[in-house]
């Protein structure tokens, strides 16, 4: 009974030592498609984090500057790096090349400047 129970303590203090603190780190994203064929198209963000995901595209909203469009998302992360692509149309950019970093630090709000399919 005190092998079980020595067990159990040393499974729950192992467990808890497993949790990591998140950061909150707000984001821009700014893509500029003005030097794309088809820059009628809205472009949509995928990335491997939540609020982004790589199968649902994250649609974005006309900019100030024109062939540009934005969104602003809230990350909640135990670790500081995001990647992420654009889509436009039914194409993700750098395809066959690196995804887009972004580099977080706790309770920072980032402005991340792209053109499309240009790293």
């Amino acid at each position: 009974m005190k092998l079980r129970n020595y067990c159990l303590f040393a499974l729950l203090l192992l467990g808890g030592a497993c949790v990591q603190d998140t950061q909150k780190t707000t984001i821009t994203f700014v893509c500029d498609v003005s030097t794309q064929v088809d820059s009628t198209a809205r472009p949509k963000i995928l990335g491997n984090e939540p609020p982004l995901d790589w199968n649902k595209p994250t649609e974005m909203k006309p900019a100030s500057q024109g062939g540009a469009y934005e969104v602003t998302l809230t990350f909640d992360l135990p670790w500081d790096e995001l990647e992420y692509k654009y889509q436009l149309g039914d194409q993700i950019e750098l395809y066959n090349q690196p995804n887009r970093r972004a580099d977080l630090t706790a309770g920072d709000t980032l402005l991340i400047t792209d053109r499309y399919d240009q790293l």
